[in-house]
């Protein structure tokens, strides 16, 4: 995911530094270029920096388990803003894993739902206000396309959130994400009640429970032979040395 993010980011930053024009030289297409690459990759730091606001870094470590517990503060939000629609995904089961993991790692820089020009902007937005930029876009996806997958079943649900969506509904999204009140500190409650049930879920799991597992048979160890006792050379000395003794004298 993090190409689509680069990609997004170098494709902004061409954009800002081209607008004006200015006498195209080899030395200033280099320039340029070298700015934009180093605005790009400062960037791009700046949002997987582990001790920043963003700390991007932990979308990609191995296993997603950060990911996963987002995937679950999403369907809390979902839940708690748009119930209906909340309980015909759990119907239907729908679970935020097929939709919005994309939307999440790419920060819809993949185009797959929201176009360049959105997608900018809620980059931007992103910027601003961190992850609950994020979530509310994500949110007035699923608001501005209620109507239509309350009326679909499993697969066009899947099909219908991985499409584009129009011009005018990306824009409506933009708008109405502002209404969903989002804040850091619920972000921050919801992440750790998500991150602790999944350790229960893990603790409980029969695959890691201890007493899955089947007893061990008890294995009697072979007897040995008491190992005989070798003298030190000292008391061999001595021995010898009383033997010796005891011969008779010439």
């Amino acid at each position: 995911g993090m190409n689509f993010l680069v990609g997004l980011l170098l494709i902004g930053y061409t954009n800002a530094y081209t607008t004006a024009p200015t006498t195209t030289t080899t030395t200033t297409i280099t320039a340029t270029t070298t700015t934009i690459e180093c605005a790009a990759l400062y960037t791009f730091l700046g949002i997987m920096h582990p001790r920043s606001r963003y700390r991007g870094n932990l979308l990609y470590r191995q296993g997603l388990q950060h990911i996963k517990a987002m995937m679950g503060v999403h369907a809390r939000l979902v839940e708690k803003h748009l119930p209906v629609l909340s309980q015909h995904f759990q119907q239907e089961q729908v679970v935020p894993d097929l939709y919005s993991v994309s939307w999440f790692m790419t920060l819809f820089s993949n185009y797959t739902t929201l176009g360049y020009t959105e997608a900018l902007q809620t980059t931007t937005l992103f910027f601003m206000s961190g992850w609950k930029a994020t979530h509310r876009t994500a949110l007035a996806i699923l608001d501005s396309l209620q109507e239509n997958l309350l009326a679909q079943s499993f697969g066009n649900i899947c099909m219908a959130l991985r499409k584009p969506i129009i011009r005018q509904q990306s824009h409506h999204c933009l708008y109405i994400g502002r209404q969903y009140k989002i804040t850091r500190k619920i972000l921050k409650k919801m992440l750790r009640q998500v991150q602790k049930q999944q350790r229960e879920v893990i603790i409980d799991s029969p695959s890691t429970s201890l007493s899955s597992f089947p007893p061990s048979p008890s294995i009697t160890p072979p007897k040995t032979p008491p190992l005989k006792s070798k003298a030190s050379p000292g008391s061999r000395l001595s021995a010898l040395s009383g033997r010796l003794g005891s011969l008779p004298l010439m």
